[in-house]
């Protein structure tokens, strides 16, 4: 049986069992939403995923995603970012923080042109004064 791969962000999750993770979510897809059904352990709303499996119609439910892998994906945007901090998938972190957490971002950037500079800095200062171990 030939395996689809799915990359989507989980939306809501109608039920969770703790003991083995068989979990029914809805997750949405190149704005589309889908309902997926599968043992993934735990997922937070807001969280991008990759669900692998198949496509199933289940005969009271409709068409459903098995799943029968999952892969977490790092948020890639401030919305993505935004969306994984509120999650609660990090304790202490919501969406208030979660905000302020992406603003910061847009600043990364910027830090990280000043330490390719600095980089740059430090190798002309050591340059400028070579050392040894011989002595």
């Amino acid at each position: 049986m030939d395996m689809d791969e799915i990359i989507g962000t989980v939306e809501y999750i109608s039920f969770q069992n703790t003991e083995n993770g068989y979990t029914v979510l809805d997750f949405s897809s190149n704005g589309e939403l889908y309902t997926a059904t599968g043992n993934v352990g735990s997922l937070f709303v807001g969280e991008k995923v990759t669900l692998i499996g198949s496509w199933t119609v289940h005969p009271v439910y409709g068409k459903q995603f098995r799943i029968e892998g999952c892969r977490r994906e790092m948020p890639e945007t401030a919305a993505e970012m935004l969306s994984y901090l509120s999650s609660g998938i990090v304790k202490g972190v919501k969406e208030k923080t979660g905000h302020i957490n992406t603003e910061i971002e847009s600043s990364l950037s910027g830090i990280r042109t000043a330490k390719a500079f600095a980089n740059e800095d430090m190798e002309i200062a050591f340059s400028m004064y070579p050392t040894t171990l011989d002595d």
